[in-house]
């Protein structure tokens, strides 16, 4: 794509059903009102967990994860916006990081994070991060990314599980929990607003409850994210002061 190509609408690799059925409906300025307005939920999640990391004084690994919520949550907005490529990639790019940054939040909290370990689960992580994202830069391999972000994730959620269950609380272990019902009803209405769309059965009103299956992603995804950072916070603390 050329500079200029990569802002028109439609450039993205991913179409979704409001831009379907609601293109422009309410705004000339932005593609799909709901899905944009929606990142609002995100944006408040990650400002809940910047200001708890700084009244805490959380590590610093707190403050990025939740910076890269913040910059998922506009660049959203962007993507939804304009529907372009380089709107995606604002959405896109910085999941990534912040998935890095769940990683990070856990160094010295598991042995898998602690010691030479930490430096050569980092290598991989970060080798096979990189290859997924050529893969989907150099061939719109969609898939790819979505794979590769899943499973940065899943490590992170099993990792911090077996943390807490060692180190953390009652109530750390409630809140992790919660943090995974959370991102699996979400992910769960992500897949059927793809299933929807792929089989050419978008709702077409803002009066039916499968309209909103994205917006609630918005919602549920983000503060999940502030619910899974709340439960390994202590741990984390824990580790901050044995390595002091």
């Amino acid at each position: 794509l050329s500079m200029a190509g990569g802002w028109e609408a439609g450039s993205g690799h991913v179409v979704w059903c409001e831009a379907v059925t609601h293109l422009h409906r309410f705004s000339p300025l932005i593609a799909e009102v709901f899905n944009t307005y929606s990142n609002i939920a995100t944006l408040m999640a990650g400002s809940y967990g910047l200001r708890r990391a700084w009244k805490l004084g959380l590590p610093l690994a707190f403050y990025f994860a939740d910076l890269c919520l913040m910059c998922v949550g506009l660049g959203s907005m962007v993507f939804h916006a304009t529907r372009s490529f380089y709107g995606e990639m604002m959405d896109e790019l910085p999941m990534s990081a912040m998935a890095f940054g769940y990683m990070w939040c856990l160094k010295g909290t598991h042995r898998v994070t602690s010691g030479r370990s930490w430096s050569v689960v980092l290598a991989v992580y970060s080798m096979v991060v990189a290859v997924a994202w050529g893969s989907y830069l150099l061939y719109g391999w969609y898939d790819v990314f979505t794979t590769s972000f899943t499973g940065q994730v899943i490590v992170s959620a099993l990792l911090s599980l077996d943390a807490i269950r060692v180190a953390g609380t009652r109530r750390d272990m409630y809140t992790w929990w919660i943090s995974l019902s959370m991102i699996l009803v979400g992910r769960a209405l992500w897949g059927i607003e793809r299933h929807l769309y792929f089989t050419g059965r978008c709702p077409t009103s803002t009066l039916e409850l499968s309209f909103w299956l994205h917006p609630a992603w918005h919602a549920l995804s983000g503060w999940s994210h502030a619910l899974w950072m709340l439960s390994v916070s202590n741990v984390a603390c824990q580790a901050r002061k044995k390595r002091a």
